[in-house]
This record gives C-alpha cells, sequence and structure tokens, in this order.
C-alpha cells in the first residue's frame, strides 16, 4: 500500500521524454516546487465496480434467480463476458459508454505521491481541474485486449463435430 503525502515536491522522477525538462511531466511545475492540485503524481486509490446492462437470451423456463445463481456460483465462466463484451463493441461503434454505469464502492488509500505513475492514460482537460481519458489509446488497447482475450477463450471452447 502505498505511503501517504509527506510532500508533494516536483523530484526529476515528474519528467518524461517529450515534456517540458525541468519539470513535472504533467502539471509543469518546476523540480522543487510542489505538484498542482490537478497533478496525475498525486494520486489515491480506490474500489470501483462497474455495472453492465446488456440484453442476453436466456431459456424461457430460466426463472431470474436461476439465471444469477448459475452466473454468481461460476457454473458458466464469467469470462463469457468478454466475449459479449467484445460483440457489444462491435455493434456500438466501439463503445460501451451507453452500457456501463460505475461507482466508487470505497477509498482504499489516499492521497499519496507517485511520480512513476504511468499518467499516460489520461490527459489534463484544458482549463479545468479534471483529467479525460486519451480515447485513441484506450479505444485501441480496449479492442486489442478483447479480441486477444476472446479468442483465446473461443479457442478452448469444444468443438461440435
Amino acid at each position: 500500500m502505498a505511503e501517504p503525502i509527506k510532500s508533494n515536491i516536483v523530484t526529476p522522477k515528474a519528467e518524461r521524454d517529450g515534456a517540458k525538462p525541468g519539470g513535472c511531466a504533467y502539471c509543469e511545475q518546476p523540480v522543487g516546487y510542489g505538484h498542482k492540485e490537478n497533478c496525475l503524481f498525486l494520486r489515491r486509490r480506490i474500489i470501483s465496480q462497474a455495472k453492465i446492462r446488456y440484453v442476453a437470451e436466456v431459456p424461457a423456463a430460466m426463472k431470474d434467480t436461476a439465471y444469477e445463481d448459475t452466473l454468481n456460483s461460476g457454473r458458466i465462466c464469467s469470462n463469457q463476458l468478454l466475449i459479449d463484451l467484445k460483440a457489444m463493441l462491435e455493434t456500438n461503434d466501439g463503445c460501451l459508454c451507453g452500457c456501463v454505469r460505475w461507482e466508487v464502492v470505497e477509498e482504499e488509500c489516499g492521497p499519496f505521491l507517485n511520480e512513476e505513475a504511468d499518467g499516460g492514460e489520461y490527459r489534463p482537460v484544458e482549463g479545468t481541474n479534471f483529467v479525460a481519458p486519451a480515447t485513441d489509446e484506450i479505444e485501441k488497447g480496449i479492442q486489442d485486449f478483447l479480441d486477444d482475450v476472446a479468442g483465446d477463450i473461443e479457442d478452448d471452447e469444444p468443438k461440435e463435430s
């Protein structure tokens, strides 16, 4: 677990290739000064969950509770969800935003300073204190991941003869 912030002073570890030298790659504060409040290196750990809404076909005689029990007990591997997500991406122009709702369950740890964090997944939104996903990289990464995993799962399925 990360140590709580004792100091938020920018060190040379906060520099990145392609960013302005001599300071933090994200908040641009010079080495020796404090990171800005919205800097990506000031972190906290949260536990979150995603709720995914999608249409599934089930036997007509199966009660909702039986379906939930089947999935939650592991009688049907939850990896099947990855195949379903891949199909959803293909039918929703590569976006799951209309199907997924995120919820923060609790804070595990925070705040802490991690100048070695890979903040490349997010970028500051100009003129605000917020960060947003760098959608091109995330979209390609998600699609590649789902292609790999779904392919592995489909390869493991027994073939009908």
